[in-house]
């Protein structure tokens, strides 16, 4: 919400600053090497990083493809438009699936 009201304002006030939430998913970085958090969740993490297919630099250049076009939204990995539609439209599943891909087990109904 932060980022479309920015958005509309600086549109409205004419003045030449643009807007643009990057909303990446998992892919191989060292971010999980000075973590703070159980190792139950840096090993959830690792193992999202390492099953991503992208590379850190193929996020930057479609962040910079989305960026150069204008793009407001910019989901630069792989699969993430298909995961965002599914996380907007359909939260209980797409949480289901995101506990189910990385092997945890789900609370009873």
């Amino acid at each position: 919400s932060l980022s479309e009201t920015l958005r509309g304002e600086f549109e409205l006030s004419g003045k030449d600053v643009k807007v643009h939430v990057v909303c990446p998913a998992f892919f191989p970085t060292n971010l999980m090497d000075g973590a703070r958090a159980p190792e139950t969740d840096k090993s959830v993490a690792r193992k999202l990083m390492n099953n991503s297919g992208d590379t850190a630099d193929s996020v930057a250049q479609n962040i910079y493809r989305g960026m150069t076009r204008g793009d407001f939204l910019i989901l630069p990995t792989k699969a993430e438009r298909g995961r965002w539609r599914i996380k907007r439209f359909f939260p209980n599943t797409f949480y289901r699936a995101l506990l189910k891909a990385v092997g945890q087990r789900q609370r009873p109904k």
